[in-house]
């Protein structure tokens, strides 16, 4: 038996709500920093912030109490709450819906777009879209109008907070997934813009009319033509000395006017019979031709390669143009610039290390809202922009089990001069929070304990690592396939493939079916299948990332 991930049970009863005894408070957002006084001009901004959550409902709690003491902390100034993406997870079901609630119940303005948004598929992310608050922007995303997210997409909105919600000027809700978007509060105007991972191979469904650029190879190709020009460049020792910049104006000059010439050539040639115009197209032709012979002095002073070189020049300058249109990410900051606006976030689901190299190629981007690779940054990542502007890189671990508060202050100009970074952890997961417990019982039964254990389990906290629980989950598998199958072609072992998809930190002694639950937000399936003693094998050789290309012929068998 082949487990390539959990889904065990599903259950739609009401819980009992606990008491509020049953667990003590984790460390919440105790202190709010205060600057000193801001000067005039200066605008003060604080961002609550959460990414990579994958629909874990552990730590939904502790989330909701950091969020509610954010709002009340931070009343008297602006403020937002923003994702660095994947706040939800898997196929879709139980966990996005209650994921889906969660993030409305805390007020989550913004996100990026993380890959395993989409675990459920374009079309069902579509029908999920209408039910969320949160307004997903990934610049570098381009839609289909035939994809089921196409009604949904919008290249650019404004909003405004009307009930607490973004909303255009005109009352609507706008469009769900944006390129880039302007929040106006308190009278600021903030830009918002994002990117998802363009990696075709960390999405699990196919991309129904959606496809994402890469911002690092638009300009890596930008480099690489911008070298070829420069090495051109530098080998025309001829003209060295001179003015480059003039004379490639008085080329392009000269290849403008060799257009006319030829325009003005065939407008000869239809006027035969009208001496007039047939003399009056002479003389220009003649001007034209004057004016390049007094330029051609520059080419005839070269060598032919040199000649040659310069041409090429022109080809390689009108490339390296078009290959800067195609920097959509910039140009969508400069259009945000354009508007007036001074103060402009990037939600990134690219990872710190992408967007370390990505930064400094940009202008215009104050703060990077970080997510994917499951950083901690406890002091922002501070980069320079390609000016030499600060930028501020945040990320706030995995699974929700922090919460972050980034607040700065920017100067008249947009340009960050202060800013102070806390990141709040929860000292115990599931704690008494009413809101979100009304919340659970919509979905989960009230908890039945199935098992005891001698003592509590830990969770590996590396992906491809074998660990206790792990095994442990492989042995139920194991023993489930073996009471189901009475007897009839019982499973000799089970592999567990994906551990990281345990994303609880581990068991209690005491173990309930909603922790079983709660283990699996994905909603994958498990596979049962025949193999040979050297198909085993070579799945243990080649280990886990090699297993799904053989293709093995696995039955579905547990929902």
């Amino acid at each position: 038996m082949i487990t390539n991930n959990f889904i065990m049970f599903r259950a739609n009863n009401p819980a009992p709500q606990p008491q509020q005894d049953d667990h003590p408070l984790p460390e919440i957002i105790t202190n709010r920093w205060e600057p000193s006084r801001l000067k005039t001009g200066d605008t003060r901004a604080a961002f609550f912030y959460l990414n990579d959550m994958h629909s874990v409902t552990e730590y939904m709690p502790f989330l909701k109490v950091a969020s509610d003491q954010f709002d009340e902390k931070y009343s008297d100034i602006t403020t937002f709450k923003v994702s660095g993406g994947d706040m939800k997870a898997g196929l879709g079901g139980t966990f996005n819906d209650i994921t889906i609630d969660f993030l409305n119940s805390i007020g989550l303005e913004l996100s990026a777009l993380g890959n395993h948004e989409l675990d459920c598929g374009v079309e069902a992310f579509a029908r999920q879209l209408p039910e969320m608050n949160t307004k997903f922007v990934s610049s570098n995303i381009q839609v289909d109008s035939k994809s089921p997210l196409g009604w949904l997409y919008s290249p650019f909105e404004e909003f405004q907070v009307k009930d607490g919600k973004l909303k255009t000027r005109t009352n609507q809700p706008g469009g769900r997934l944006l390129n880039s978007c302007i929040v106006e509060k308190n009278g600021e105007k903030y830009g918002f813009i994002g990117l998802a991972t363009p990696f075709n191979d960390q999405y699990r469904q196919k991309l129904e009319g959606v496809k994402f650029d890469n911002p690092l190879k638009v300009f890596g190709n930008i480099d690489a033509k911008a070298s070829e020009l420069k090495t051109l460049q530098d080998s025309l020792t001829p003209i060295s000395d001179e003015d480059f910049e003039k004379k490639l104006s008085e080329l392009e000059q000269n290849l403008r006017e060799q257009r006319e010439v030829q325009i003005l050539i065939d407008a000869k040639k239809e006027n035969l019979n009208n001496t007039e115009a047939s003399a009056l197209i002479e003389n220009q032709s003649r001007e034209i031709v004057t004016r390049q012979n007094r330029r051609n002095g520059l080419l005839k002073k070269l060598e032919p390669p040199s000649a040659y070189k310069i041409v090429e020049m022109l080809k390689l300058n009108e490339e390296l143009k078009k290959l800067k249109l195609q920097n959509n990410l910039q140009k969508q900051i400069d259009e945000l610039r354009a508007k007036g606006i001074n103060k402009i976030i990037l939600l990134s689901h690219l990872g710190t290390d992408r967007d370390r190299e990505l930064i400094p190629r940009l202008d215009g981007v104050d703060i990077v809202i970080e997510g994917h690779d499951h950083k901690v940054t406890q002091e922002p990542i501070e980069l320079k922009s390609k000016s030499g502007e600060p930028v501020l890189m945040v990320q706030a671990g995995r699974d929700g089990n922090l919460a972050g508060v980034l607040d700065v202050i920017f100067d008249s100009k947009g340009v960050i001069t202060s800013s102070n970074n806390s990141l709040y952890r929860s000292s115990n997961g599931a704690f008494y929070e009413k809101s979100v417990f009304e919340i659970w019982k919509t979905y989960f039964k009230e908890p039945e304990q199935i098992a005891t254990l001698k003592k509590s389990l830990t969770a590996s906290s590396e992906k491809s690592t074998e660990g206790t629980l792990a095994n442990l989950f492989a042995e139920a598998y194991l023993a489930m396939d073996h009471k189901k199958s009475r007897g009839q072609n019982p499973a000799d072992f089970a592999l567990m493939l994906k551990v990281g998809n345990l994303r609880k930190k581990g068991l209690n002694r005491n173990i309930t079916d909603r922790e079983i639950m709660t283990f699996d937000t994905w909603g994958d399936r498990i596979y049962k299948t025949q193999l040979t003693g050297d198909q085993v094998i070579q799945i243990i050789n080649r280990g886990v990332k090699q297993l799904i290309p053989l293709q093995f012929n696995a039955q579905y068998f547990c929902d």
